[in-house]
């Protein structure tokens, strides 16, 4: 500690400004990474839904909307709720196998919406998403939805709630937390290289000349530059970090 205290003092005024910067970037996005870990959610759509888990159901809010799912025999019933609505979904599965095109014989579901059927066919938990569904007739249903967002991240209209969404929720999704901790590991290293460079600037310049030049010395332009290009990376090192904390997986 006491050597990088000296080490700290042996900078000059720029140097001093950049070794605080980087550190309170490492240390602020580390500290809400963190945060991050302890509030953890459900993904819909470009936001992060809070589970709730009740005696006999189990919600997921956020804003303008709610998912409430409760066990009632052998149903799941789904409460979907906007700011305009409220839909119940009533889920029959697995029912009677149906035998598919893909020569497979795959669980039967039957989903209703508000007491009227909205989709009856076969549910193959086991395949890809966008492969799972097939029609009564046994020929596989691919469907495509398009959600429509606001700028900030909140889903409008419930058409764009689909029978895919209602299983979704039913299944029970996996908690996660929002921001790449990836992307920020990556900045921490490029941090720590371009405090190295700032601190000491002539490194990288021995590092590509000694074995080309004898005695080599940067020239104060170089020196110049090294400078204006590790505050340059350190305003973008900030700019990829807040971009890193939108991330969901």
């Amino acid at each position: 500690m006491t050597k990088i205290k000296d080490l700290f003092r042996s900078c000059d005024h720029f140097q001093r400004m950049m070794l605080l910067a980087l550190t309170g970037m490492v240390l602020l996005f580390g500290g809400v990474h963190l945060l991050f870990q302890f509030n953890k959610g459900v993904v819909y759509g470009d936001t992060l839904l809070k589970k709730t888990v009740a005696e006999d159901h189990i919600a997921y809010t956020g804003k303008g909307l709610s998912v409430t799912v409760r066990e009632s025999g052998d149903l799941s019933i789904l409460e979907h709720t906007t700011a305009n609505k409220t839909d119940t979904y009533t889920v029959e599965y697995p029912l009677e196998p149906i035998w598919t095109e893909s020569r497979r014989s795959v669980d039967g579901i039957r989903i209703l919406k508000n007491d009227r059927l909205f989709f009856e066919g076969a549910y193959d938990l086991q395949a890809q998403d966008f492969l799972r569904w097939y029609k009564a007739d046994g020929s596989r249903d691919i469907s495509i939805t398009i959600t429509a967002t606001t700028s900030t991240g909140e889903i409008l209209g419930d058409a764009n709630f689909t029978k895919g969404n209602v299983m979704y929720f039913v299944n029970g999704p996996e908690l996660t937390a929002r921001g790449s901790v990836g992307l920020y590991l990556l900045c921490v290293l490029l941090a720590l290289l371009v405090a190295v460079n700032t601190v000491n600037p002539e490194l990288l310049f021995y590092l590509r000349h000694f074995l080309s030049v004898r005695d080599p010395e940067p020239t104060e332009y170089y020196l110049a530059a090294q400078r204006i290009g590790d505050a340059i990376l350190t305003v973008v090192l900030w700019g990829v970090n807040l971009y890193a904390l939108t991330i969901l997986p």
